[in-house]
């Protein structure tokens, strides 16, 4: 796979996992007009909570499945693969559900005070494994580079949120009970017509062999991909503990609009990333278009953390309601996290390379152990400053460790001074769209947009970039990308 099939692949996944994502942010209007603020909150804490039941039923099969789909489909035996990944996560699923109808029951009461019924403890549940069998068998086609079967069914997944939220809701009246059934209906019933599409053209069987290099490659993921969950989950725990509902319902959206990177550029950057990297491990060039891909990344997080601050100032009052127009400002210092949380995935690949997840597993689950403790002191002193601290501190540290080790594997000479002066811009333009927020809707506007151009066109007209990338940007359009006409 070459850096132009990254990129189509990249816009392909960001359209998907927009698609997916952006109901999210589209029923946050139906959840703050048709339930309270504390409910928001509660129902933002289960929302974090099927996130991280979702890494625990996944048993890291999504990056267990783009690392060994190919392998498999060179052997013939496709079949195996997909029907040992399914037995590991019915299996999952099943002890998910009885664990938490039972011995983890008590836990979830304690840790959510406000939550009084057990049938959201069943719904949330039950959320999370219809969730992660969806996303499990979708990455089939991630996972085969085929980007617009993905990009296709993140589109219905979309468009089956809405439809079922809209009904339990705002015509039935549900509240979160209605929130969470349509997560649970909308995804299972798109697990099962993807499911038959796949296992009909491919088989299915499964081998108590293939089961346990699957556990023993992805196991140790489960807390590379739960450290940021867990942070931010028990974050949110503490926040309602110390603080009250409203709290974490004025935190939580603050965290939501600035998750938009993670939605637009982190996560289908991910998606297209690993399989780029697998496909071309014995490609000699593979070390420096990584050092070039880690800038591209840097940069482009820069400009859209901009648009984002840029664009919300009024907006998110508009969307919301005044209710909550004190998340505006939290927005901007959390950030800096999802740019560090990028940079993670750049650490981990070099580490999966040499099938080093362990390493991974142990780096985040020591953070997040101190990114916990950390929140628990923090935020009972300085309530929502003290989780925006730990979030950023805990993955500032681990993106930089994890680099570092994945460095020991394979080296990469990383572009460190253009990286530095992406830092300088990003500083710039936060710190000049923040003190510009008590001035006029005029003044900050402009001022901001010509900063943003300025900062544009000195970049590109110094020696930031070389020859080859200034034609790239000349000749950048989305149509040019989609129709493979860009040279790269």
């Amino acid at each position: 796979m070459s850096l132009k099939k990254l990129t189509q692949n990249t816009l392909i996944y960001t359209i998907g996992n927009i698609s997916l994502r952006a109901s999210a942010f589209l029923l946050i209007p139906i959840y703050t007009h048709f339930l309270s603020k504390s409910e928001f909150g509660l129902l933002q804490t289960l929302l974090f909570t099927i996130q991280i039941m979702i890494t625990l039923v996944d048993v890291g099969i999504r990056t267990a499945m783009v690392r060994f789909v190919k392998e498999y489909e060179d052997d013939n035996k496709l079949n195996l693969l997909l029907g040992s990944s399914l037995i590991i996560n019915l299996t999952s699923g099943i002890i998910l559900f009885f664990l938490s109808v039972t011995l983890l029951k008590p836990v979830i009461h304690s840790l959510i005070p406000d939550l009084n019924s057990n049938v959201i403890i069943i719904l949330t549940s039950l959320a999370a494994i219809s969730q992660t069998f969806l996303l499990n068998i979708i990455s089939f086609y991630r996972a085969k580079n085929e980007g617009k079967l993905f990009m296709s069914a993140s589109l219905l997944a979309a468009i089956l949120l809405l439809l079922f939220n809209s009904l339990f809701l705002i015509i039935l009246k549900m509240g979160i009970n209605g929130a969470l059934w349509a997560q649970v209906i909308s995804y299972g019933i798109l697990w099962i017509g993807f499911s038959i599409a796949i296992y009909s053209k491919t088989g299915i069987k499964f081998s108590s062999n293939v089961i346990s290099k699957l556990l023993v490659f992805g196991a140790p993921l489960i807390l590379a991909m739960s450290g940021d969950l867990l942070l931010n989950t028990f974050g949110v725990y503490f926040l309602g503990y110390f603080r009250n509902l409203e709290t974490v319902a004025t935190y939580t959206l603050s965290f939501k609009i600035a998750q938009i990177t993670l939605i637009v550029l982190i996560i289908p950057f991910q998606l297209a990333y690993e399989p780029f990297v697998y496909s071309n491990l014995k490609n000699p060039e593979l070390k420096s278009n990584i050092s070039k891909i880690t800038t591209y990344l840097m940069l482009f997080f820069t400009v859209l953390a901009f648009l984002i601050v840029f664009t919300f100032r009024d907006l998110l009052t508009i969307i919301v309601g005044s209710k909550y127009e004190d998340s505006y400002r939290f927005i901007y210092f959390i950030l800096p996290g999802f740019a560090f949380m990028g940079l993670q995935y750049i650490g981990q690949s070099l580490l999966h390379i040499n099938n080093k997840t362990k390493i991974t597993g142990i780096t985040i689950a020591v953070m997040t152990v101190i990114g916990i403790i950390l929140n628990y002191i923090l935020i009972d002193y300085l309530g929502m400053i003290g989780i925006i601290i730990t979030f950023n501190l805990v993955m500032a540290v681990t993106s930089i460790l994890l680099i570092y080790f994945g460095n020991k594997e394979f080296k990469i000479n990383f572009e460190n001074s253009r990286l530095l002066v992406i830092s300088l811009i990003f500083l710039a333009l936060m710190g000049t769209s923040y003190y510009l927020n008590e001035f006029s809707s005029f003044v900050y506007y402009s001022v901001n947009l010509i900063l943003f151009l300025m900062l544009s066109l000195g970049i590109y007209f110094s020696n930031f970039f070389d020859r080859n990338e200034k034609d790239f940007i000349s000749n950048l359009t989305f149509a040019n990308i989609i129709n493979k006409k860009v040279r790269v």
